[in-house]
């Protein structure tokens, strides 16, 4: 449609919460396109939308395919008047895919807060309601790759809105199926699987929600046949994320708090040794927003961070209460609220060494365990700061290690690729159970990272093999799966992270090898099946991305990757959302907010 009038549509106004509820009457767009509503908010701060369905273009016959949405924000502050068009439901669709099904019936959107808050909070770095075009925040450092991207994706939406007949339309829903092979141009793809669209907005959540499995080509042939919208993509990509990178110094690791905020360590901007820089805690909203003083060039210098050097391998994680727990250097631990102070009491000592922390983990009762990457130290802290290891912590054999996962029992697991190292598990009282030998036939393991889900199995990213591994505790011990679970990330790279999302999938940074891009994939819930495209998702478009180092899966769906160096991209709409602080879903026994 684009540019064109969407002529006798019916346009509704949603709020949005828990459920869905329709604001005022339906009304009709004229044959300018124009629609006038008369409405009350049900609050300042509801969340709404609006959709526009059937009609049709210009003079083509009506087209009951059309459908159309928009995410407007807070009732309280929309503006006077409204664009709805394909490039509005196509960023839409990203930002909200966590909160709609994809299918047959026409699409709604709803969800808790804060999670659905954040997506909507998230939009706003991709459209501007009020006209109905692309904006940006002038944080993100691709803003031309998302652009085209969107572009392309509204242009197929188009290619089907205008078109008075079936076939364009056809095309398009039977290619935004998973697994779906193009073979000809104007043609349906084949072989497609999972929930079929009916309409062009559900179509627009298919490609959002299953963006490593549609078929590129077969969506890219129908949006090069309609350029309402530019710039778009010359050829088809590789997958249809929407990765918006943003230009921040980072170490690497990173969290999520309840609120959905994202928390990293940085290097202080103004160190006062130059040669040693100390730490900053940095603090982001979806947008890319710093919501922390280190924007203004300011280091959180309460709660010890100021004394761990900045050089060391330094670790975060955030407790049941939004607490930020960090450790790096010799015996400083380091806890802020989440306001950015420092906790009572901290910083806290180690009596020993927590020289370069392998991990910081939260167990369900909310104390807190620091591994050291130096020695075989594990130390145990209580929330208010007692240490509850012994002098020089729990001696472990299975450390030095370079992971660990709390689980839904209350136990720790340390993964380590030394010789004879490899899994153990921390008991709650603080005894270290057996050695976890590899599966038969895989002598050679190299375990690099390790994340817990809600049910109290453990995943286990190889460098070695290329895989990730499921351990199902019992006990002090735990069963390894047969085989590593294939993470199909591209040549030249190696599994460093892994994170669950509230759906039980699996995802996976990946870090390259010199001249290679990294890569995120997704496995299924039970590892079976790769999610994302045979190079994974989103790096390569952006050059800008030379390494991966952790990830992490927000409350709207959102997964968030840095690079240890100078970016964090943030993969919108990419996942299921998930309930943060990770400890919070292992307590409740469920990562579904």
């Amino acid at each position: 449609m684009g540019s064109s009038a969407l002529i006798g549509a019916t346009v509704n106004l949603w709020a949005v919460g828990t459920s869905t509820v329709q604001v005022g009457i339906n009304v009709t767009t004229a044959a300018d396109g124009s629609f006038s509503m008369n409405f009350n908010c049900p609050s300042a701060s509801t969340l709404m939308y609006v959709a526009a369905a059937g009609g049709h273009v210009g003079s083509q016959a009506a087209n009951a395919k059309i459908a159309m949405v928009s995410g407007l924000g807070a009732c309280g502050s929309l503006p006077s008047g409204v664009v709805v068009n394909e490039l509005t439901t196509a960023a839409s669709t990203y930002a909200l895919s966590g909160f709609a099904a994809a299918g047959a019936t026409a699409a709604t959107f709803q969800g808790k807060s804060p999670g659905i808050d954040q997506a909507f909070l998230t939009l706003t770095n991709l459209i501007n309601p009020a006209t109905g075009a692309f904006t940006t925040t002038g944080r993100e450092s691709n803003a031309t790759v998302i652009q085209q991207r969107l572009d392309t994706v509204a242009n197929a939406l188009s290619g089907c809105n205008v078109s008075s007949g079936a076939s364009v339309c056809a095309e398009l829903f039977s290619c935004v199926q998973a697994n779906a092979t193009y073979a000809v141009s104007g043609q349906p793809c084949t072989g497609g699987t999972g929930p079929t669209a009916n309409d062009t907005t559900n179509a627009a959540l298919a490609i959002a929600q299953n963006a490593g499995t549609v078929s590129m080509a077969g969506i890219f042939d129908v949006a090069n046949g309609h350029h309402s919208f530019a710039p778009y993509l010359s050829a088809a990509p590789l997958e249809w994320s929407l990765p918006l990178v943003f230009t921040v110094r980072n170490y690497g690791p990173l969290a999520i708090d309840s609120t959905g905020n994202v928390w990293l360590l940085a290097p202080d901007p103004h160190p006062a040794n130059s040669s040693a820089p100390n730490l900053a805690v940095t603090e982001m909203d979806p947008t890319g927003a710093f919501l922390s003083p280190h924007q203004t060039g300011h280091d959180w210098s309460a709660g010890g961070v100021a004394s761990i050097n900045g050089n060391d391998v330094t670790n975060l994680a955030i407790d049941l209460h939004d607490n930020v727990w960090v450790s790096g250097s010799t015996s400083v631990i380091a806890k802020l609220t989440s306001a950015g102070a420092g906790a009572a009491g901290a910083p806290f000592t180690a009596v020993g060494r927590a020289d370069d922390t392998s991990a910081v983990s939260i167990d369900i009762n909310d104390n807190a365990w620091i591994a050291s990457g130096a020695g075989n130290d594990v130390y145990e802290f209580s929330n208010s700061g007692t240490m509850l290891t012994a002098t020089g912590g729990l001696l472990t054999l299975n450390c030095p290690c370079d992971g660990m996962a709390a689980d839904v029992l209350g136990n720790v697991w340390t993964i380590s690729n030394g010789t004879n190292q490899f899994l153990a598990q921390i008991s709650a009282g603080g005894v270290e159970g057996n050695i976890q030998s590899p599966s038969s036939g895989y002598p050679l393991v190299h375990y690099t990272a390790v994340a817990a889900d809600a049910d109290g199995d453990l995943w286990i990213a190889d460098q070695h093999y290329h895989g990730v591994w499921e351990a199902v505790p019992a006990g002090a011990n735990a069963t390894l799966s047969a085989a590593p679970f294939a993470n199909d990330a591209g040549s030249g790279t190696a599994p460093k992270a892994v994170a669950v999302d509230g759906a039980g999938h699996k995802w996976i940074a990946n870090n390259p090898s010199v001249g290679n891009f990294p890569s995120v994939t997704e496995l299924s819930a039970d590892g079976t099946a790769n999610l994302s495209p045979s190079d994974g998702f989103g790096f390569q478009v952006n050059s800008s991305v030379t390494t991966a180092y952790a990830i992490a899966v927000d409350g709207s769906g959102n997964v968030w990757v840095t690079d240890g160096s100078g970016t964090i991209t943030e993969f919108v709409g990419a996942a299921s959302p998930t309930r943060n602080p990770i400890v919070s879903g292992l307590a409740a026994g469920s990562f579904v907010p």
